[in-house]
């Protein structure tokens, strides 16, 4: 207990775990090893500011029941930042000794790097997906972009509705196969390429139209319709598909900015209290509110200084 400036302290002989109560409130807790809490009841945590985790392995939640999450305002997920993790096959080592007794590894984080290779999202479920987007009164879009290829399989029925226009665009071909009928009807009839035209069919050509021009030939009779080769002018242009844009990237998760550590630990809220005000450690300034990585701000290392103690017996600076 320091009097002088009003905290509590408590550490085992090692200075491998510590507890600290701080005058402007804080509650520091440091441990070499782990931290294991459990209760038979709930497990509750509020913060009027931010909450903030960071591993440097793994984060694994589980629920036995629902998992639900909120967010007020915006949810970023960043995956894949990394192109190295720690070795998973060296984990079993952290702590253990070699033949002469020497550490093969103190921490986790002393594990050897090796090349990342699974930076992907994998989302598996049992029964249904539901996404809704729009449910704002400002209503909402959705935008999907990916850099190389795209694949759908549906094992039944795949509908696709818009209530206003479908437009599909592709830079090379475009094929449709159906191993039954296919169909396309519209109010309107486009049939355009940049070269010659072309309508094939294995057998008959069949071509239909909502208004008063119906088309059922072989070969000829096509009165208002221009046959392979007729050398006459190409069909009316269709609209043009709007390309999609890259949506906003996701942004990277808040680095938290004071971490108790092995003491000595030059962080300590009494060193100097203005540097670890509430405006001080808002990990919100640790990097930029962008899609750019870029720390702005780290932990403060400030120099111990020993201070008078008046609970302390004896000498009092050794407080």
């Amino acid at each position: 207990m320091h009097n002088t400036e009003d905290f509590i302290y408590i550490i085992n002989s090692q200075g491998t775990s510590w507890i600290e109560l701080t005058n402007n409130g804080k509650i520091d807790i440091y441990s070499k090893d782990s931290i294991s809490i459990h209760s038979e009841n709930d497990f509750n945590f509020k913060a009027n500011r931010d909450i903030n985790i960071e591993a440097s392995g793994n984060i694994n939640i589980k629920s036995k029941e629902q998992l639900r999450m909120e967010s007020g305002n915006a949810s970023h997920w960043k995956i894949g930042t990394q192109t190295t993790k720690k070795d998973p096959a060296e984990r079993s080592n952290i702590s253990n000794t070699d033949a002469d007794g020497n550490l093969i590894y103190n921490s986790y984080e002393d594990l050897p790097d090796i090349e990342e290779t699974d930076s992907h999202l994998f989302i598996d479920i049992a029964r249904d997906l539901n996404v809704k987007v729009g449910t704002h009164e400002k209503k909402g879009d959705i935008k999907i972009e990916v850099s190389n290829d795209g694949s759908l399989t549906v094992k039944n029925n795949l509908f696709i509705h818009s209530n206003n226009n479908t437009h599909i665009k592709t830079d090379n071909e475009f094929r449709v196969f159906a191993n039954s009928n296919a169909t396309i009807k519209a109010s309107t009839n486009y049939f355009t390429a940049s070269g010659s035209n072309h309508l094939v069919a294995q057998s008959k050509n069949f071509i239909t139209a909502s208004s008063t021009n119906e088309y059922n030939a072989p070969k000829n009779n096509m009165s208002l319709l221009q046959f392979f080769g007729s050398g006459s002018a190409t069909g009316s242009s269709g609209p043009t598909a709007e390309t999609g844009s890259l949506p906003e990237l996701a942004h990277h998760a808040w680095i938290p900015l004071r971490i108790p550590t092995h003491e000595p630990y030059s962080s300590h809220e009494n060193m100097n209290p203005l540097e670890f005000k509430p405006n001080k450690t808002d990990s919100t300034l640790s990097i930029n509110d962008s899609s750019s990585f870029s720390v702005k701000t780290e932990q403060k290392e400030i120099d111990y200084v020993v201070t008078l103690d008046t609970f302390a017996k004896g000498d009092a600076t050794k407080g």
